[in-house]
């Protein structure tokens, strides 16, 4: 018993406030979220796993071989897969590689598999994934189509949610949230996302008092109710919601990234130990670094050499070069910064958020016609809060 407990101690680290992981496999969590899969899989390969957390190191090698395009390695993670909480995005794994090796028929079955489990992806994310490009001209699919996976309150769903990014969203699709799901809490997330758009706080705040993070299954959900809590200046709710995500979800890289974030803006000392916890454990992680910044200055240079191979490695992700140029601007090297974020844009044009910080940045430079150049192109790509900064500089 004392031999199994020392083996314990030495596979799970408890990090402050957190559950215990697995070292391995919460570096590898981190890579997946900074875009290296081939790290992933370095990674994986020195974790040791038990119990639930086996489930977790299958799901980031699904997807990580995935991504690496290895689709015979991406289907065998997949299937150890069924049968669990990721289950549904192991059916959707499934089908893209499927696909990838020509087995249609295969791709198809497991397709169908992903779009009658609970977790399912919006119609227009599958039919707009570009292994699938050609569904729309196989007349068996088609059929196929025609049945009831997504029900008319799965669309009206889908389409309130794409309108939250446009910047004057039809105010009738809210209506018939309304209307029509008035108890349901995705649709009164959806409806106080949108009254935060439309700076209705008051209300807002009104119809969030009905919803908790427990009315949410997904994790994407609760993080999207964690953020409307953080826009509504409700941060001890927040923190909780990424607590409780944490506790769901102990590889979550999003919500540890954003509950640091949050809790350094309220100067809060739990997370700089949380964050040099996870430093000190050897996870390298060009965000880590970032938000180390805020209070160690020292650090920067550790965050460029690792952005540094990050984009030697990978010279043609766009994300890196991002990366880098916040790191840049941290350090005040505003010419720098601009010169990597126009390095992104020659590999992805439509970056609406990138365009938003090279116009900051031309702003405080005191450059008003390439401020306001950027950010109508940041308004154009649909990004909300230009509208404000191009009405007040650029008319």
């Amino acid at each position: 018993m004392k031999k199994h407990s020392l083996i314990i101690a030495v596979i799970f680290i408890p990090i402050f406030g957190m559950t215990q992981t697995d070292p391995g496999l919460l570096k590898a969590a981190f890579a997946l979220y900074e875009g290296r899969p081939a790290t992933v899989i370095e990674h994986v390969s020195d974790a040791h796993p038990t119990g639930k957390h086996e489930t977790e190191l299958y799901y980031l090698t699904a997807q990580a071989y995935d991504a690496l395009g290895k689709s015979e390695e991406a289907l065998m993670a997949s299937k150890a897969l069924l049968n669990t909480a990721y289950e549904s995005i192991a059916w959707w794994i499934m089908a893209r590689n499927s696909w990838k090796l020509d087995n249609r028929d295969q791709a198809y079955a497991y397709l169908r598999n992903h779009l009658n489990s609970e977790q399912r992806l919006p119609m227009n994310r599958v039919m707009g994934d570009p292994v699938f490009v050609d569904l729309e001209r196989d007349r068996e699919w088609i059929r196929f189509w025609s049945g009831n996976w997504y029900s008319p309150k799965d669309d009206l769903f889908t389409e309130a949610s794409y309108a939250l990014t446009q910047n004057d969203p039809d105010e009738s699709i809210f209506d018939q949230l309304k209307s029509q799901y008035p108890d349901d809490p995705h649709g009164q997330l959806l409806e106080t996302q949108y009254l935060i758009n439309q700076l209705n706080t008051r209300m807002a705040k009104r119809v969030l008092e009905s919803i908790s993070s427990a009315d949410f299954k997904t994790v994407k959900l609760k993080l999207e109710l964690a953020t409307v809590y953080e826009q509504l200046d409700k941060n001890p709710q927040a923190i909780q919601t990424y607590d409780d995500v944490i506790a769901l979800h102990p590889y979550c890289v999003e919500a540890y990234i954003a509950r640091i974030n949050l809790r350094l803006q309220l100067h809060q000392e739990k997370a700089k130990i949380e964050l040099d916890q996870l430093i000190n454990l050897g996870i390298e992680s060009t965000t880590l670094y970032r938000l180390k910044l805020q209070y160690d200055t020292s650090s920067g240079q550790s965050s460029l050499i690792l952005a540094d191979r990050l984009i030697a490695e990978s010279p043609l992700e766009a994300i890196h070069y991002n990366t880098r140029a916040s790191l840049y601007q941290s350090l005040q090297q505003s010419d720098k910064a601009l010169a990597d974020w126009s390095m992104s844009l020659d590999i992805d044009p439509i970056q609406p958020t990138v365009y938003f910080e090279i116009a900051e940045t031309y702003h405080r430079l005191g450059n008003r016609e390439r401020a306001c150049y950027n950010w109508k192109k940041a308004l154009q790509y649909g990004n909300r809060k230009a509208f404000d900064k191009v009405y007040t500089n650029c008319r």
